[in-house]
């Protein structure tokens, strides 16, 4: 069974992010044993990032902002929400790779995706001011 069969219904943009981020899975599950190590950076709480973390963040920037699929994207391993051009105010916060120190002793790590938001800016329009972790229930597309 196809993942689109459960996405019936649903706004087109929310559904190309989906299949997007279920491709972008495919991808790191096939990456494991190639990007093994620490990388030279430090996510946003000073931890010291996973070869890993930093792939797996490229390709979602990549699949989701680049591809335009998204206009927001709030990553734990950025430190600042991304603006990517977009017909969408579809916003998604994920983790991309959470328990990755856990990868060396091979126990379970994934993907959360926070959630699908239609995103809320302030008053003054920045888009580091640019609200989607948190937001209210009711804003949450998917």
């Amino acid at each position: 069974m196809h993942l689109s069969i459960h996405l019936e219904g649903y706004d087109e943009d929310i559904v190309e992010a989906i299949l997007g981020i279920a491709e972008v899975s495919k991808a790191i599950s096939r990456g494991f044993i190639t990007h093994q190590g620490k990388a030279e950076s430090d996510n946003i709480y000073g931890e010291q990032q996973a070869r890993m973390d930093v792939w797996a963040d490229g390709l979602f920037i990549k699949e989701l902002g680049e591809s335009g699929l998204v206009r927001y994207l709030a990553s734990e391993e950025q430190p600042d929400v991304m603006e990517f051009a977009s017909d969408t105010d579809l916003g998604i916060s994920i983790d991309p790779l959470d328990g990755s120190s856990l990868l060396s002793v091979n126990l379970t790590v994934g993907t959360i995706i926070e959630g699908s938001y239609l995103a809320m800016r302030s008053v003054s329009g920045s888009p580091s001011e640019t609200t989607i972790q948190g937001s209210p229930a009711a804003s949450q597309a998917a």
